[in-house]
């Protein structure tokens, strides 16, 4: 099973902010990824807007992070299941790897329609 990749919007990026930072900081987060030069940035932006759970300061400190390799912001917020076996893959079974698959995407799923 491969695995999944999610197709996000800027929407959702808004939808997000919205739910999850009061309205008055909303203006600096837009400020803040629209400066910033982000691979995959959609992607990137919700990753680290996941991550830092609702905290400006955490979420200016992911965008930071995440502009030196998207890819080290991608794996905890979108997989953070399969990311804790992923250098042991051989001790598991491929049904055993196929259901972590599905639980990291059950959940990133589950947490971008919460918003």
């Amino acid at each position: 099973m491969d695995q999944f990749i999610p197709t996000v919007s800027f929407q959702d990026i808004e939808r997000v902010v919205q739910c999850d930072y009061p309205e008055n900081i909303h203006r600096e987060i837009f400020e803040l990824i629209r400066v910033s030069d982000i691979q995959e940035k959609n992607r990137t932006v919700l990753a680290c807007l996941k991550l830092a759970t609702g905290d400006i300061k955490k979420l200016k400190n992911e965008i930071k992070f995440s502009i030196g390799d998207w890819r080290d912001t991608l794996l905890p917020a979108e997989y953070p299941f399969y990311s804790k076996i992923m250098f042991r893959t051989e001790k598991f079974t491929e049904k055993e790897i196929s259901e972590i698959i599905l639980k990291d995407k059950n959940q990133y799923l589950s947490w971008l329609n919460q918003a």
